[in-house]
């Protein structure tokens, strides 16, 4: 019993070592860009299959010194405005940013046609404590019924800082 207690001590005493040790960085800032909308219960209620998209983005960058960083990404959008509609989103990123800047994340995707996976890659561009994040996003989702809602394919952009 002895050994358990030592052992879950020692094993508690890295995790909090390590973390003490990392570099956790907190970022946000505005996004915006356009999402096509395939085939799927969301594009026969909308006119157009290409929506604009407004934003704001959460992210938690944590380093440990090596050539990667760990992410963790909150992105709320409203897209829709130019049709007079309100069609939020928010997703949930997991991921990964290299030195270059270049990232893959994905996570969960809520919007009003259900649930569904987010997929997204990009490059952040670095320009003193400002970064200027491009990324492309895939979403594919079904609806509650279990029939696909069709999927959106996004490009945004926008900048963020740190506080």
């Amino acid at each position: 019993m002895l050994k358990k207690i030592l052992a879950l001590l020692i094993v508690a005493g890295l995790c909090f070592s390590t973390n003490a040790q990392a570099e956790v960085k907190k970022l946000s800032g505005a996004r915006f860009g356009a999402t096509y909308l395939s085939s799927g219960e969301l594009e026969k209620t909308i006119d157009s299959k290409l929506i604009s998209q407004y934003g704001w983005q959460l992210e938690t960058k944590i380093a440990e010194g090596s050539e990667f960083c760990g992410l963790i990404e909150w992105v709320f959008l409203a897209g829709g405005m130019e049709q007079g509609m309100f069609l939020p989103s928010a997703s949930s990123l997991f991921g990964l940013r290299n030195e270059a800047g270049m990232e893959f994340a994905m996570g969960p995707n809520l919007s009003l046609s259900g649930i569904g996976m987010v997929v997204a890659a990009g490059q952040t561009f670095e320009k003193g404590e400002l970064n200027i994040p491009v990324n492309v996003s895939w979403v594919f989702s079904n609806d509650s019924q279990g029939a696909p809602s069709g999927h959106r394919v996004s490009l945004t952009m926008g900048f963020n800082f740190g506080s």
